[in-house]
């Protein structure tokens, strides 16, 4: 209804109201917090609101931990064995059991100081308490306690295998399906923690739309958890008495983490596919799902047709990668082939530089002679050792002939032209004697002609005229 007016004023439509718009908003804001840490640890609202406090700002922290009540169990605290500190629940031995990890930095560090000074054996000593051992004494607990909550990445391994939180995953029975929201919703959001991302969609009611049902499935389907089980490694890494050793445990406590995070995965899926099939929701978005059956074949046959052109694109990836592997050996077998080459290049000159170095040396000592009746056969003695020895032996040849007198160089040089002379005498007597077997070998055939003395002391003739490494010899051999 409109206003009331004067006598003097007149009322007009400018335009017509729009309809109304429904929106979807997020709870925010510090009382709002407040109101869902309550629900979440069933505590008072002054607690809740100290809590978030603690979280939101480092301001408000300091004043807002004076005002938490710290538990103090001694009875507890005696009973702890330090040898067992890793099994042993840490947030119980600071006192902050019921906050757990809610628990700020500040109050964790006020729990450690408060246990500290009264707990520290200097501290029980003064008051008249006998202590025998530090180390297992059960101040050693609290120590270990703050080191791993105190201590941010040690902390959020400790969480996740908090021993107070429960992994039950209800069952896909009768009695879910009929009480499905009282079932499922404490259970979802008993499992949220674990979640990397912050906007966690709840699970709703009867009354949720289908988008939401879906966002939330979606997400829980795809839910990414930041939980981690390095806390169970049985062996630090640390421990290990050499690289080899600290490389197999750590590689034993990686193979433990991902069969355990593997575990923790199928028991979120399973938690989900559960829920999922005592939903009440999801029948009755199937019977709607009927009427868009007609879009879903159309999107069916499009995926067929994507999925054909993505495996003739792979096709012809494949044949491309074949083809760029095949250039590449190619490439590669040219390249050996030029390093053989230049190997082969880097040889020959080689083997040609010590050549001349020996003949340059022979020339400078004349030969290694005592009198003119000994150049030419020294000379020819000098040729076949150049011609016949390899690289490596010249090269040894030269080294010895190396700052070396006439007398020592003569000595040196007749030693091996001796070595070589009876080398090749030896491989002329074992050729005579390949050519007697053959010869043996082919009077069995009629139609073979035998090998006359003369015809041996011929080939015999070849091969001293040209003797073993002279290029062609078999050709020149035969001429």
């Amino acid at each position: 209804m409109l206003a009331d007016t004067s006598e003097n004023k007149q009322t007009m439509v400018c335009g017509k109201l729009t309809g109304y718009t429904l929106l979807d908003i997020d709870s925010v804001g510090a009382r709002f917090q407040s109101f869902w840490t309550q629900r979440r640890r069933s505590t008072s609202g002054t607690e809740s609101a100290e809590l978030n406090g603690e979280r939101n700002s480092d301001d408000s922290e300091s004043s807002d931990d004076d005002d938490v009540e710290i538990e103090d169990d001694i009875v507890f605290l005696r009973s702890l064995d330090p040898k067992e500190w890793k099994k042993q629940d840490h947030y119980a031995v600071l006192g902050l059991a019921k906050f757990r990890y809610y628990a700020s930095e500040g109050l964790i560090k006020k729990a450690y100081r408060k246990k500290v000074l009264t707990h520290h054996p200097d501290k029980r000593r003064s008051h008249g308490e006998q202590i025998c051992d530090t180390d297992s004494d059960y101040f050693t607990c609290i120590t270990k306690a703050y080191e791993v909550l105190g201590n941010q990445a040690k902390r959020r391994s400790f969480d996740s295998i908090d021993p107070e939180f429960d992994d039950f995953v209800p069952s896909a029975n009768s009695h879910s399906k009929e009480n499905f929201y009282d079932v499922f919703s404490s259970v979802f959001k008993r499992n949220e923690r674990w979640s990397s991302r912050k906007r966690v969609p709840q699970l709703g009611d009867e009354n949720s739309s289908f988008e939401h049902v879906n966002r939330f499935y979606s997400f829980w389907y795809d839910f990414d958890s930041w939980r981690e089980f390095s806390y169970l490694d049985e062996e630090e890494k640390e421990k290990g008495d050499c690289r080899e050793e600290r490389r197999w445990i750590e590689k034993q406590n990686k193979a433990a983490r991902q069969k355990l995070k593997k575990e923790e995965n199928a028991r979120i899926r399973q938690l989900v596919d559960n829920a999922y099939g005592c939903d009440p929701r999801i029948q009755k978005f199937k019977e709607e799902e009927k009427q868009r059956k007609l879009a879903a074949k159309r999107a069916k046959q499009e995926a067929i047709r994507q999925k054909v052109e993505e495996e003739e694109k792979e096709r012809r990836a494949v044949l491309d990668l074949e083809k760029k592997e095949k250039a590449k050996q190619a490439a590669e077998a040219r390249a050996k082939a030029e390093v053989c080459k230049k190997e082969k290049e880097i040889y020959r000159n080689s083997i040609k530089r010590e050549r001349d170095l020996l003949r340059n040396t022979s020339k400078n000592h004349n030969y290694f002679i005592n009198n003119q009746s000994e150049l030419v056969r020294h000379m020819v003695e000098m040729d076949k050792l150049c011609e016949l020895l390899p690289l490596e032996r010249i090269e040894e040849l030269n080294k010895s002939l190396t700052d070396c007198d006439v007398a020592k160089g003569r000595e040196v040089f007749l030693k091996w032209v001796k070595e070589l002379n009876e080398k090749l005498e030896k491989d002329k007597e074992e050729l005579f004697n390949l050519s007697l077997k053959s010869s043996v070998t082919c009077s069995s055939n009629s139609n073979s002609k035998q090998w006359s003395m003369a015809d041996v002391q011929l080939l015999i003739k070849a091969v001293n005229l040209f003797p073993a490494g002279t290029n062609q010899r078999d050709r020149k051999s035969v001429v």
